[in-house]
């Protein structure tokens, strides 16, 4: 339960039983600190450990610029991918807990997870459904770093390198995955991010 207390007035919210099992049951949930934001202003939800690292530090860095400024009641947390966000955005949201989503840019890439998301903060989908289809099939419509019979070659050549070896090495998986991510638009758009819409 969350207690909001709003001048002489209690305002609390409550997360039910079946909801607080269905985020024990995810195990990356269930080790992370997700139900201490109860006991935050906000609640910043970020992909990667790393992010939670990162955006705090600059939190605070532009909070030690103003005077008088204290750094946000915020707690940061890592869901361990995008596709977890929705679980953890409604729960929080249905406790009343302030949060703010930070996902990388490939979240536009499909409707699933970006609406559960969009919509576990309140929003209406078929508010924004119509623009994000355009940056959607805008991107979708782009020409990879890599075409077909270019991703074909570049898998080819570092396939070769392996041999008879019984494992495939690390740097050859690096290489194939390298060569993945530009045979997709939407590699190229999530490292240009905003200047390549």
């Amino acid at each position: 339960m969350r207690i909001i207390r709003d001048g002489e007035v209690n305002r609390v919210n409550e997360l039910k039983p079946d909801e607080v099992k269905a985020l024990w049951a995810d195990p990356i949930l269930r080790q992370s600190n997700t139900l201490d934001g109860l006991f935050h202003s906000l609640v910043v939800l970020c992909e990667a450990d790393g992010d939670c690292q990162f955006y705090p530090s600059i939190a605070n860095a532009l909070a030690e610029t103003v005077e008088g400024r204290n750094s946000p009641d915020a707690m940061f947390i890592h869901c361990g991918g995008k596709d977890r966000m929705p679980k953890i955005v409604s729960a929080l949201h249905a406790v009343g807990v302030p949060l703010r989503v930070i996902a990388d840019f490939d979240v536009l890439r499909d409707e699933k997870p970006l609406r559960p998301i969009y919509e576990g903060l309140g929003g209406a989908w078929g508010d924004i459904q119509a623009d994000w289809r355009v940056v959607r099939d805008s991107v979708s419509a782009q020409k990879a770093q890599l075409g077909t019979s270019d991703f074909r070659n570049a898998i080819q050549k570092s396939l070769e390198k392996v041999g008879d070896a019984v494992v495939v090495p690390d740097a050859v998986l690096s290489e194939v995955r390298d060569h993945t991510r530009k045979a997709s638009a939407w590699s190229h758009a999530k490292s240009t991010g905003e200047a390549f819409v």
